[in-house]
């Protein structure tokens, strides 16, 4: 078992489809998950759906240089989301030092932010 990486970064959020709006959804969940698997940096990335149309996304980066890469491919289809999802909350964690660069990006503001303290990955 290895210890937790220094720099893994995870960014978790909640989001829920605006009205009328769930086929666009999750065609946009297609989307990024395609996406997604074209990137080597991005080390997991889910969706989770509760029976009440709330949808959670976990993603996975080794550092937050990574993670903010990933966010730059995907920027058009994060714009594009706005008008079809309602984001009710992002969380991120990580170490203090990658947390202040995740900091930057626009598309994490309002976000809640973790420090990790301890922890593994295999």
């Amino acid at each position: 078992m290895a210890t937790l990486a220094d720099s893994m970064v995870s960014v978790n959020g909640y989001f829920r489809a605006k009205e009328g709006k769930k086929i666009e959804s999750e065609n946009k969940i297609q989307t990024f998950l395609n996406e997604g698997k074209e990137h080597p940096y991005l080390k997991s990335y889910t969706f989770a759906r509760r029976a009440d149309g709330v949808v959670h996304w976990t993603e996975r980066a080794e550092s937050a240089e990574e993670y903010l890469a990933h966010l730059e491919t995907i920027a058009g289809h994060i714009d594009e989301i706005a008008d079809i999802q309602d984001i009710e909350r992002i969380e991120v964690a990580g170490p203090a030092s990658e947390i202040e660069k995740l900091k930057t990006s626009k598309y994490l503001t309002g976000a809640v932010y973790y420090e990790t303290q301890e922890g593994w990955n295999r």
